[in-house]
Formats: structure tokens, sequence, C-alpha cells
């Protein structure tokens, strides 16, 4: 009796990881497709045209909608403003980025 019992839970534990691999593999699968959405997105953005700086968006929605988009800005580097922003990775190796804002003829900046 104790035999088949604990036939039993190995074969339902079995049962249960395999039905956790199967998940865990449609999961990988939903994300593949999110990821190649997000790429055809990023190149249908990349293909439109140039935007200059007066088109340049205002507002959290027109900005949303310009993201990933080419655009072409002239103006003068602001030096004094430069920001460091510390321990960040990229490549695996340490190191840190660094911002300066561009005053755009307009008087307006961008960062």
């Amino acid at each position: 009796m104790k035999l088949a019992r604990r036939s039993w839970w190995v074969t339902a534990a079995a049962l249960g990881l395999v039905l956790l691999t199967a998940r865990l593999g449609v999961w990988q699968l939903d994300r593949a497709a999110q990821k190649l959405a997000l790429q055809t997105e990023r190149q249908s953005q990349a293909g439109r045209p140039v935007l200059g700086g007066d088109e340049l968006a205002r507002d959290e929605a027109a900005a949303a909608a310009q993201h990933g988009r080419r655009i072409v800005l002239s103006g003068q580097w602001l030096p004094r403003a430069t920001v460091y922003l510390d321990n960040r990775q990229m490549g695996g190796r340490p190191g840190f980025f660094v911002m300066t804002p561009l005053k755009l003829r307009e008087g307006d900046a961008v960062l």
C-alpha cells in the first residue's frame, strides 16, 4: 500500500512540473510576441519623416506619439547645466551617463 501511495505522489508531482513547464513556455511565447510587436512599432516610427524642432510635442500624449521618431534639432549646448548620473551599467560595465541640455532657438530646452 505504501508503494502505491508513493507512486501516486511522484506521478502527481511530475504532472505538476510538466504543467508548470508548459505554462512557462506559453508565457515565453507571449513575451516573444510582445517584443516582436515592439520592434515592429519602433521600425515603423523610425521610417517616418524626420521631425524638426518646431514639430516637437508640447504635451505628454503628443510626446508618446512621437516616441521613436528621428528628430533634427539645432541650438546651443548648456554645459553648465550638465548632469552626471552615476552608478549606471552598460554592457555589464559600470559607469555614468552624461546629460547636457540643448537650448533651442525658440528658447525651450531639451535634455
